[in-house]
């Protein structure tokens, strides 16, 4: 099983990752969604990720803002090495591309 399985059949351009505790804000999936369909060379949307009761942004954030690959003109966000899956949206025809996530993301409950 590879992390395309889900994907590759959808019939939406982009497709979006949660994990069991976390969500996506109502909003939030059009909005990435609009900027996916003005920007076409991105691939891959890293949302903000907010935590706790204070609901305060996630410290890798942080440190995702601070990337040294820096911000293309034509991207909303910086450039990234890396980003966490359970807040990521997806241009499924990119990601199918590419063969999906590389193995070293994983899925616990895949077979």
């Amino acid at each position: 099983m590879s992390s395309t399985d889900g994907v590759g059949p959808a019939s939406t351009p982009y497709v979006a990752f949660a994990d069991d505790d976390s969500w996506w804000a109502p909003g939030a999936l059009q909005r990435a969604a609009d900027l996916f369909g003005v920007r076409p060379r991105m691939g891959l949307l890293a949302a903000r990720i907010l935590v706790g009761s204070e609901i305060v942004l996630d410290p890798v954030c942080h440190q995702m803002g601070r990337s040294v690959l820096g911000r293309a003109a034509d991207l909303p966000g910086p450039s990234l090495l890396g980003f966490l899956a359970c807040a990521a949206m997806v241009r499924r025809e990119a990601f199918c591309a590419v063969g999906g996530f590389e193995e070293v993301v994983r899925f616990p409950g895949k077979k």
